[in-house]
């Protein structure tokens, strides 16, 4: 993925620009709306990002990711920065407990009753996981001595992932 934020120097790039510039007529900005090419219009170079998105630090902290519809949500905790794109949403200043809880039998119940759904949500059907929705979602307060325990099974649970991981990588060598 490529994110140039606004106020990125393109020319400190040089391998990102040749990249980019292959693109450019689909990548700059239209001057009247009825052109054919371009991105939206707007005062931002041909390289950058089209919107400010201001709250792209939080990509950098621990947050929750998860697909927008879905059949079967799961909820990444995730630690190590990484990025989502346009059919994903992210839950920042978010802790593993309610990634857990995210993920449990109690909330897929909850989303079915609670979250539009594209057909029957009981049998195939998509739930689209609104945010005017997730911000009301009823979530268990606990303390963090009672988090503990979730979360020490969560870390368990990632520890025999991150081995199963590696011992399939082995059958595809």
């Amino acid at each position: 993925m490529i994110f140039t934020k606004r106020g990125t120097q393109i020319d400190d790039y040089p391998i990102l620009k040749s990249h980019l510039l292959q693109f450019y007529d689909e990548l700059k900005p239209k001057e009247k709306k009825e052109d054919k090419t371009g991105r939206k219009g707007g005062k931002y170079e041909w390289f950058e990002i089209q919107d400010s998105i201001e709250y792209y630090k939080k990509f950098e902290e621990a947050k929750i990711m998860y697909i927008h519809t879905a059949t079967n949500h799961r909820f990444f905790y995730d630690e190590k920065g990484f990025f989502i794109n346009n059919s994903s949403y992210f839950i920042s200043n978010a802790d593993l407990f309610l990634s857990v809880f995210l993920n449990s039998k109690v909330f897929e119940f909850y989303k079915k009753l609670k979250f539009v759904a594209y057909g029957n949500a009981n049998e195939k059907g998509r739930n689209k996981l609104d945010y005017n929705k997730m911000v009301d979602v009823p979530v268990p307060i606990l303390s963090d001595l009672e988090k503990i325990i979730f979360e020490e099974k969560a870390n368990q649970l990632k520890i025999w992932s991150e081995e199963v991981n590696k011992k399939s990588e082995k059958f595809l060598l």
